[in-house]
């Protein structure tokens, strides 16, 4: 049964679509370009949780990644779908989703102990 405080997001998809993204992208996504995509395979099957509209997924398909992204908002997805047409997105709970296929760790990458 979904939360009564995930609605909010549907509310506040389009300023998210809007205003949010790019700002907080370009200081974070240098950071996952040096840390961790060098870890990944190219062509490599990313899982983006909480996907938002989709703009981490469209960094990631421009650079060659095949993305899926969920996220709890269906206004959110709406959105993501249009901006990121190349990537697949669901309307799913980060804690009780289920995909078709597993996503892998990448064998190259370390297990954290």
């Amino acid at each position: 049964m979904p939360c009564w405080h995930l609605a909010l997001y549907d509310d506040f998809a389009w300023f998210y679509n809007r205003y949010w993204n790019e700002d907080f992208h370009s200081l974070a996504f240098p950071i996952l370009e040096r840390i961790w995509l060098p870890r990944l395979p190219r062509k490599a099957r990313v899982l983006d949780v909480c996907c938002g509209t989709g703009y981490l997924a469209g960094l990631l398909t421009a650079r060659g990644y095949r993305v899926t992204g969920i996220d709890s908002s269906a206004e959110m997805i709406a959105h993501a779908r249009q901006n990121v047409p190349a990537a697949a997105f669901q309307v799913a709970d980060a804690s009780r989703f289920r995909l078709r296929r597993p996503f892998r760790r990448p064998s190259n990458a370390r297990r954290r102990r």
